[in-house]
């Protein structure tokens, strides 16, 4: 689902398609915004928030049906967008979302893999913005397959842990940070194959802050599984990360400030915990 770039369409302002998948999206008129909006879902994949939303559409074929994902942001009530501004906050769009992925194909990092995007204005900072992609089907989230495979084969289990390190070192490399890279958003499929997910938030610049790697790192220590990530295996991760054989007295500091993040995360998620309790 990567390694070259994508042949993009857009045919005007505020659209653009795969022309991987020209006439699907003819077909199914998947540039006519106000019917991508209104698609019924065949799943509800994620609602967190009312203004953003997940779901799994099923589009009739001859051959049968096609699954896609989509991603809708609805314009955000108003008080909500005075807020924005006060902070000096700009909330991604499924826009920008398709223009991260396009650029991690070009950068040859696995991903999903486009089909169309759209981004409307309403009016003053009210915008709405569609994205739709391909299912990666036979895919599983990385976290639920280390629980549910925690005695993998040791060769098998270095095989994948290098295979993560790489990714996610050609990301930062490449000048990306996810701001989210948990492992539920890495999917792996039946051949063992890595696809980072997710990438509303994703920032690119030249360079890459310490702080953005060490946050992204932390956020995939934290959510390793502790009964299927070891001690080896997480320094072994860091040691294919930095692509060295040891780790020198520097990569140790900069060891101890992945575990310090890692750290305020759990302590994060207990205080969340602690607060659901008392509601």
């Amino acid at each position: 689902m990567s390694g070259g770039a994508l042949s993009i369409a857009s045919p005007c302002t505020g659209l653009a398609y795969n022309r991987m998948f020209a006439d699907l999206v003819s077909r199914h008129g998947l540039l006519d915004f106000d019917r991508v909006m209104g698609l019924e879902p065949a799943q509800v994949i994620k609602a967190a928030v009312p203004e953003r939303s997940t779901v799994r559409v099923c589009l009739r074929e001859q051959a049968g049906s096609v699954a896609l994902y989509l991603k809708r942001h609805h314009p955000a009530a108003c008080g909500r967008n005075i807020l924005k501004v006060l902070s000096l906050l700009w909330q991604p769009t499924a826009w920008d979302e398709f223009q991260s992925i396009v650029a991690f194909h070009q950068a040859g990092i696995p991903t999903m893999l486009p089909i169309a995007a759209g981004l409307r204005r309403r009016r003053f900072l009210l915008r709405e913005s569609f994205l739709i992609t391909q299912e990666l089907a036979g895919c599983r989230r990385l976290d639920h397959y280390l629980a549910a495979n925690t005695k993998l084969p040791a060769g098998a289990k270095r095989c994948l842990t290098e295979r993560l390190a790489l990714v996610v070192q050609r990301m930062h490399a490449r000048g990306f940070n996810h701001r989210d890279l948990y492992l539920c958003h890495v999917l792996i499929n039946a051949s063992g194959q890595l696809f980072v997910v997710d990438l509303h938030r994703v920032d690119q610049r030249a360079s890459i802050p310490e702080r953005w790697r060490v946050k992204d790192l932390a956020a995939l220590n934290y959510s390793a599984p502790a009964a299927a990530a070891s001690r080896t295996d997480r320094i072994r991760f860091l040691r294919h990360y930095l692509g060295v054989q040891r780790l020198a007295a520097a990569d140790k500091v900069f060891a101890g400030k992945i575990l310090k993040k890692t750290e305020k995360m759990v302590q994060h998620s207990r205080r969340h915990a602690q607060d659901a309790c008392r509601l």
